[in-house]
């Protein structure tokens, strides 16, 4: 399948105002480390401003980013491609299991596969059978067997293969 200019230009935008969303928090984080990091070096017996002028200012910024602690989100939020690689290894957690019930029925965890891969993709709440599983139970999580149905696992399935389709090309280059 090819990307058309308009999905490209989509997902480049998207990539870059993440990227630039990260560095504008490090740098909110790591903004006034500058004289704990020369006391730092200063506390190893260098001066600080020879170490400062021999490393240029990219070099310093990064060793400023490692006084960053508490407060500094340690993940960022997941992409859309991410959350769609999410849902299908959920989805592949019942390849082995012929009951659908370990699709419905919550886990250990208090959760179901269904109630995860909705999370993680909720255009698939659009999808008429799931809508009819919903109003029937009220929650994705007290959706059972007997309500969602095979069919409406099976729709959920092509739904996330069909829109993964859509950045397998992007992806598959960057498999090597």
């Amino acid at each position: 399948m090819k990307l058309n200019k308009e999905t490209l230009k989509q997902i480049i935008k998207e990539e870059l105002e993440a990227v630039l969303g990260e560095s504008r928090l490090l740098r909110q984080f790591s903004k006034d480390k500058e004289d704990e990091l020369k006391q730092y070096i200063g506390d190893m017996g260098k001066d600080p401003d020879d170490v400062f002028a021999a490393l240029g200012p990219d070099s310093v910024e990064v060793m400023g980013q490692t006084l960053v602690g508490r407060g500094y989100p340690i993940s960022k939020p997941m992409g859309d491609e991410v959350k769609l690689m999410t849902a299908v290894e959920e989805m592949e957690k019942l390849e082995d299991s012929t009951n659908l019930n370990d699709f419905y029925d919550p886990d250990s965890t208090g959760t179901s596969i269904f109630s995860r891969v909705l999370e993680l993709v909720p255009e698939l709440m659009k999808i008429n059978a799931v809508k009819r599983a919903l109003d029937k139970a009220g929650s994705p999580t007290a959706v059972t067997a007997k309500i969602g149905k095979r069919v409406t696992y099976h729709m959920i399935d092509r739904t996330i293969m069909r829109l993964l389709g859509n950045y397998q090309p992007v992806l598959s280059r960057y498999d090597k």
